[in-house]
């Protein structure tokens, strides 16, 4: 028998000038890193614009988690949605193989 063990990193990243660690496994390392960044640049986009230069940079990174989790459940709901189509058009393939084999025997 043969075991894994995935080893603990740290993936390292900035935000607003501040550096931020996250320990991790060796397989999430990248993955985290790479939606770190794209995080990153979110804030700076908001901390940029000017409708939220009033902000401070806790409630610009609030501001960014939300409207992020607003665009994950949306897409959440889009694949569901969408999981949903392929479920009903499997199963109309499927009724139509029964009907051309039965029609056949």
């Amino acid at each position: 028998m043969t075991m894994e063990v995935s080893r603990d990193v740290t993936v390292t990243f900035e935000i607003q000038g501040k550096q931020h660690v996250l320990r991790c496994t060796e397989d999430e390392a990248e993955s985290l890193q790479r939606a770190a960044e794209k995080f990153g640049e979110y804030v700076d986009d908001m901390s940029s614009s000017t409708s939220a230069s009033y902000l401070s940079t806790d409630r610009v990174i609030v501001a960014v988690a939300v409207n992020v989790l607003d665009m994950l459940l949306k897409k959440e709901e889009q694949l569901a949605s969408l999981q949903k189509r392929i479920d009903n058009l499997n199963d109309k393939v499927s009724e139509i193989e029964n009907d051309l084999f039965r029609d056949s025997d």
